[in-house]
């Protein structure tokens, strides 16, 4: 090789170390770690009777949104009547609830409420709904947990609604919410807090997310002070309405608990849902107006539960049927299981309902069944099953 070969192979050689990335040292940034939220929202706040809400663009200190997609909030109350959740709202400022709704206080929680949600979304709200002039506190904590820890107090509020605590019995009073699983099934705990009125009824009906009735269920109360327990079939449930009647004149007060069957359990079984239980058939043909006609008399003790029915009116004027319970041949003192059904002249009107997932209408013991037509009418026919057990 000659000499000038080997200087330019040196002369590359020393450029090619000079281009090359020189290591650096490395560098400490600090300790990074997901943060979590604690915030007291409310303490001691008065109700107003209206819906408060608490957001976390609202400069309460510490309730901040920094990204956490698990939110638990829990609350004390003084009020009669309590409702809490938890709510997303997105950058277009609409609302989402993301929780279970809270319905009463029940004295088994521990003085306490516990309501439990996920989520990311731009801001997050809790809102309370309580008797004015009472008083409650919220608290609220937040984290990244991938979802909100499976809380006993949390899985109480779900299935266990007390929508009337100590409210007047001489009061007809009502109220709408969602269900934890939407199905119906569960037991209601009535309780006065002595003799109540007599005549006092408790309907329950079933309404779909645009507001149609899936379902009515009705009680007749008795009179005592001590618990009764009415066991509300299984059926397609997204919303429930629950109304109390009175029955006239009391100085007393009730107590109205709702228990949701929980998923997995089998402890009540809707008779018009089961294959295994027979159900029975009426037949009524003839003719008659603005009157009961009997379809299924009461027995014993037993309830009667409506599994599907068909109900066909006709007549010259605007013929109108619908179906009811009550005493008597007539159904004396009725109380309507569906909505009025109204034609117009012949052929009148014709409904029917078939048979779904659960009974249609459960009515009390002591209590027939009959089908009411109004209007002018010519001709009436109903077919019902049932199951009476």
């Amino acid at each position: 090789m000659t000499m000038k070969k080997l200087l330019l192979y040196s002369l590359a050689a020393l450029l090619l170390i000079g281009c090359s990335p020189q290591r650096s040292a490395a560098q400490y940034n600090g300790s990074f770690s997901l943060q979590t939220v604690q915030a007291t929202v409310a303490n001691g706040a008065t109700c107003t009777g209206s819906a408060q809400n608490f957001i976390t663009n609202q400069n309460i200190p510490n309730f901040k949104n920094i990204g956490q997609t698990s939110h638990l909030a829990t609350a004390t109350s003084t009020a009669a009547t309590f409702q809490m959740e938890i709510d997303g709202i997105d950058n277009l400022g609409n609302v989402f609830r993301l929780s279970d709704l809270q319905v009463g206080v029940p004295t088994s929680a521990k003085g306490g409420l516990v309501v439990t949600a996920s989520g990311y979304m731009a801001n997050i709200q809790i809102s309370v709904t309580c008797t004015a002039t009472a008083t409650f506190s919220v608290s609220y904590s937040g984290s990244f947990s991938p979802q909100p820890p499976n809380i006993a107090g949390a899985l109480l509020v779900a299935v266990d609604k007390l929508p009337f605590q100590t409210a007047p019995a001489n009061s007809t009073s009502s109220t709408t919410f969602q269900t934890p699983g939407g199905n119906s099934s569960g037991t209601i705990v009535f309780q006065y807090s002595a003799a109540g009125p007599t005549g006092s009824t408790i309907g329950v009906q079933c309404i779909s997310n645009s507001g149609s009735n899936l379902g009515v269920f009705q009680f007749t109360l008795g009179t005592p002070s001590t618990p009764q327990l009415f066991n509300v079939p299984a059926s397609s449930c997204p919303f429930v309405s629950i109304t109390y009647t009175s029955g006239g004149a009391s100085a007393v007060t009730y107590t109205l608990e709702y228990v949701f069957t929980t998923s997995g359990t089998n402890n009540q079984v809707d008779p018009c849902a089961s294959p295994g239980v027979f159900k029975s058939v009426a037949v009524f043909t003839g003719s008659g107006t603005n009157v009961g006609n009997l379809l299924v008399t009461a027995s014993g003790t037993t309830q009667i539960y409506v599994c599907s029915y068909a109900v066909q009116v006709s007549g010259a004027a605007s013929p109108t049927a619908v179906l009811e319970y009550g005493t008597a041949g007539t159904c004396t003192g009725p109380t309507v299981v569906t909505g009025t059904y109204a034609g117009a002249a012949a052929p009148g009107v014709y409904i029917t309902s078939p048979a779904m997932t659960g009974s249609l209408a459960v009515v009390p013991a002591g209590k027939n069944l009959c089908f009411f037509s109004g209007g002018t009418t010519t001709q009436l026919a109903s077919v019902v099953t049932y199951v009476q057990q």
